[in-house]
């Protein structure tokens, strides 16, 4: 139900790999991965799921994303978290190329690195599955 803005932080991934490229020209590029953080993104992406639920033919997909947000909320840092990582990497003498910001998003890589994909896949079925 993330979709499109899965697909826009994957691109954004794939363009700071252009780091290789601009090395040599001394420029650093750092991607930071803050994750889910707590922001009003989340009040509009709880009214959006409610209400295309309404008019869905699998509405318990839906009650099924709402608690897993709600049950997200109380973990994700604030967006000064964020702030302060995005001034910690444009000052660094030795940038890391990628700096993820909260537990959820390094937790999310340490997944995708261990779980196959096909398990992964299996259990977001299971999960949304009406």
């Amino acid at each position: 139900m993330t979709g499109w803005y899965q697909a826009s932080k994957h691109a954004l991934g794939a363009v700071s790999d252009a780091r290789r490229e601009v090395a040599v020209d001394g420029i650093d590029v750092v991607l930071v991965e803050p994750g889910a953080v707590r922001t009003a993104m989340w009040d509009r992406a709880e009214d959006d799921l409610r209400r295309r639920r309404r008019s869905s033919a699998s509405p318990v997909s839906y009650d099924r994303s709402l608690q897993v947000l709600q049950g997200a909320r109380p973990y994700m840092p604030g967006p000064a978290t964020v702030a302060e990582a995005i001034g910690t990497a444009s000052t660094a003498g030795r940038p890391r190329a990628r700096d993820r910001v909260s537990p959820g998003a390094t937790a999310i890589r340490l997944i995708h690195a261990v779980v196959p994909e096909q398990a992964r896949d299996g259990v977001a079925r299971a999960v949304l599955k009406a």
